[in-house]
């Protein structure tokens, strides 16, 4: 028996009929995985952060945290990217939401730390950004590392103090009841960070170039949207005696999605609108309002709509015979 509500998001009643045949076909995120490769021209949205600093030195900035706060402009606006299936069903996630990962320094003994960050859809860039520094900030703090984080020190408890068979045991319950059930509690959800809207790996930070990485979906949790990205390499353009008539930064992301919530034109659609925002990255400043999101579709709505439609086929058979 499916179940029709969730702790952590909304039945989604407004799929494409031929959808539903998808998670049968596809039964795990790893079957139904799809690659993307971009590249973003940034050249305005480092500018944009230049500028951002100067003029708010309390409050300041980096091209990563831009980066995200447009990644998560664009999943407020295109909620079908926020979407998960589980039990063959499709859920549109509550909260809009991101995880990634942070390292107090470059060596190889460094804890790493990682929870998942909640986000209002019609909060400010200024409230976006604030939550972003200040997690990558304490996050590089001493007394945030290790045991202290409680992300690792629920991880490290379990593991610790556990027998193996009583932590397979563990895992398999909350795991059913993520898949089969109403969802994991939300202590579990923060815990292992692989619930949310998309998690997100800056491997440019850690000196990779031109890797052209994927990161692969989990079939753990609810995340069916991964982002990597590298760091921003300068082009230039010469004329023919070697005098540089332009230049342009470029950063190289890809992505990985479970192609099951979303077809292919809304999620290019989507990266089209990400790849304006960076081009346009003062559209940031623009607060959102319910008129900007998209309605989501209740069950009510959904039955209406199809007793509609029922409607509509009888009349046009009756006006078929009529004719003929």
């Amino acid at each position: 028996m499916k179940v029709s509500k969730r702790k952590d998001a909304r039945l989604c009643y407004d799929v494409p009929s031929f959808n539903h045949i998808f998670p049968y076909l596809l039964k795990r995120r790893c079957d139904s995985q799809v690659f993307y490769d971009v590249e973003f021209d940034v050249t305005n949205t480092m500018r944009f952060v230049r500028e951002w600093n100067r003029s708010h030195p309390n409050l300041k900035t980096r091209l990563s945290t831009v980066m995200i706060a447009s990644i998560l402009r664009v999943i407020a606006l295109r909620p079908k990217v926020n979407r998960f299936i589980a039990n063959n069903t499709y859920w549109q996630r509550d909260d809009l939401s991101l995880s990634f990962v942070v390292k107090k320094d470059l060596s190889d003994d460094t804890p790493e730390t990682s929870s998942p960050l909640y986000f209002d859809r019609f909060a400010s860039f200024e409230d976006t950004i604030s939550i972003v520094e200040k997690y990558i900030e304490d996050s590089q703090k001493e007394d945030v590392s290790g045991e202290n984080n409680f992300t690792d020190y629920t991880i490290n408890k379990l593991f610790k103090y556990l027998p193996q068979w009583l932590l397979e045991l563990v895992v398999k319950f909350y795991g059913y009841c993520d898949k089969k059930g109403h969802g994991c509690p939300k202590w579990v959800r923060d815990a292992d960070g692989l619930h949310v809207s998309i998690y997100i790996a800056n491997i440019g930070s850690i000196g990779m170039k031109n890797a052209h990485h994927h990161h692969h979906l989990y079939e753990w949790g609810t995340t069916s949207l991964f982002c990597v990205f590298e760091d921003v390499r300068r082009i230039t353009e010469k004329d023919k005696d070697g005098k540089i008539i332009s230049t342009k930064d470029l950063m190289s992301c890809s992505f990985t999605i479970d192609e099951r919530i979303c077809d292919g034109y809304y999620f290019m659609q989507s990266i089209n609108l990400l790849s304006k925002l960076l081009k346009e990255p003062e559209n940031l400043l623009i607060k959102l309002t319910s008129d900007d999101i998209p309605h989501f579709v209740t069950k009510k709505e959904y039955i209406r709509k199809m007793k509609l439609q029922k409607q509509l086929i009888k009349a046009s058979k009756k006006n078929k015979k009529v004719t003929s």
